[in-house]
């Protein structure tokens, strides 16, 4: 049990043992009401691990990190993140690849239509993703990973796009 508490509210409990027993009893016989981003999850897990591949969590925090220099630094995507606790951002970020490249992290964050609503208000568009896709190859470079292994992450973050720009 972890208690966890936002900013002036009341701590709620989260047992993630039975959290960890419920996904993985979800894995051998998905509820009906799963998503279907949940199912394409398992399906890449069970294909390959890339999260290990990569080179596991020091990998994604380092790319994740190397990934929001340069996202920050670029005039054109820099807007959509004025108002952002870059903070929270790149802890989210981080779960968010691990559990998406098959590592063992829980994702509590938002689904990913939802996270990006308010940036689709802004205009978000496939010029803008295809600069983050570019900036999140650059990084996975930047921190060692291989070019075939890039491509594969990059792959599946492809998968993504409709999911991010038009839910």
């Amino acid at each position: 049990m972890l208690s966890c508490r936002s900013r002036g509210s009341t701590p709620t409990r989260v047992d993630f043992t039975s959290m960890a027993a419920t996904m993985m009893a979800n894995l051998r016989t998905p509820p009906k009401h799963q998503n279907q981003f949940h199912l394409l999850v398992r399906e890449e897990q069970m294909i390959d691990d890339l999260f290990e591949l990569i080179g596991g969590q020091r990998t994604v925090s380092a790319a994740t990190e190397a990934f929001y220099r340069r996202v920050l630094a670029d005039d054109t995507l820099r807007p959509f993140f004025a108002t952002t606790d870059m903070a929270q951002l790149l802890a989210r970020q981080r779960m968010f690849l691990s559990m998406l490249l098959g590592g063992k992290t829980v994702y509590t964050g938002q689904d990913i239509a939802a996270a990006h609503a308010r940036a689709r208000g802004k205009g978000l568009n496939d010029g803008h993703f295809d600069r983050f896709l570019k900036h999140f190859r650059e990084s996975l470079s930047e921190v060692g990973v291989e070019p075939d292994k890039i491509q594969r992450v990059t792959k599946v973050l492809e998968s993504r796009r409709s999911a991010v720009l038009n839910p």
